[in-house]
């Protein structure tokens, strides 16, 4: 029965990364089917619907790339790096004990290692992309965006108190002994740049009378990041490939164990 439901559940993951795999494989397709819009381009085309439809009719699925503008900046929380998009995770790493007694009532005391969030924040202003024709504003909600790494560093102590780490700062008192003890925090923060180019695959409309690029109203792909697109397609069909590599073998071990659950059941 054991080897069952092993295979089982490892065909239930095989499924998943297969979904996963087919997943990336259709952004990939969809961005290689794309083609990159001018501004201008788009501004004339929304501005000729308005006139023959009327405002907020505009819908049309774009790709830009240019240099973001904003007037109000973010700043990282821990890194504290001018941004549009930050992504924070502080988590604690610690050692927990752990004791056992078997059937002859011999004690075994073993030690593990674990971890926790104890705090994690994200934050995305609105912006313009900028390519030189014109300038459109984006919004962020509800993108997928690709972060570039700001921080990923690990400080070793219990941290009693309190802990603190460039903007970010948690007070968190005395708790009671768990059994758990402290090793350290690790700091980690991703951030949309501002120093870089953008590239933004979304639906541009002007439905609130304002002309952005943003979620698609129908599901679809909002897809933001630092890369070219090229690179962003070459990486999306080397993640479904090797999805879809181990989508197989997981599902080759999982019909081998529910075959052997059946042969050897116990």
């Amino acid at each position: 029965m054991t080897f069952i439901i092993i295979g089982v559940v490892l065909i239930a993951i095989s499924l998943g990364l297969l979904f996963a795999s087919k997943g990336q494989a259709q952004i990939a397709a969809i961005l290689k089917m794309s083609k990159a819009h001018k501004v201008a381009d788009i501004l004339g085309l929304q501005s000729q619907i308005a006139q023959e439809i009327g405002p907020g009719a505009f819908r049309e699925l774009v790709e830009v790339r240019g240099k973001p503008i904003v007037s109000s900046p973010l700043q990282g929380e821990l890194s504290g790096k001018p941004c549009l998009y930050y992504r924070m995770t502080v988590t604690r790493e610690y050692e927990e004990t752990d004791t056992s007694t078997d059937s002859q009532g011999n004690r075994t005391t073993s030690t593990r290692r674990g971890n926790e969030i104890v705090s994690s924040n994200t934050r995305f202003v609105n912006f313009k992309i900028d390519d030189g024709s014109g300038a459109i504003e984006i919004r962020p909600e509800g993108c997928e965006v690709e972060l570039v790494k700001a921080v990923d560093t690990f400080q070793q102590g219990e941290g009693t108190g309190s802990i603190s780490f460039g903007k970010f700062h948690l007070d968190f008192g005395k708790t009671p002994s768990t059994g758990r003890r402290t090793i350290g925090y690790r700091y980690e923060e991703h951030i949309l740049p501002l120093d870089q180019p953008i590239f933004v695959f979304g639906e541009a409309s002007d439905n609130d009378n304002i002309l952005k690029i943003g979620r698609p109203e129908k599901k679809g792909l909002f897809l933001i990041s630092t890369r070219i697109k090229e690179e962003i397609v070459r990486s999306r069909e080397g993640s479904s490939k090797g999805l879809k590599i181990g989508a197989i073998v997981t599902a080759v071990l999982g019909v081998a164990g529910v075959v052997l659950g059946i042969i050897f059941p116990s």
